[in-house]
């Protein structure tokens, strides 16, 4: 659970900075 939930969690980070830096 913890693992899948980081993940998430990394994904949803990544996911909110990309479109910044784009």
């Amino acid at each position: 659970m913890i693992k899948t939930n980081s993940i998430y969690l990394i994904f949803s980070i990544v996911n909110v900075i990309i479109p910044r830096l784009a």
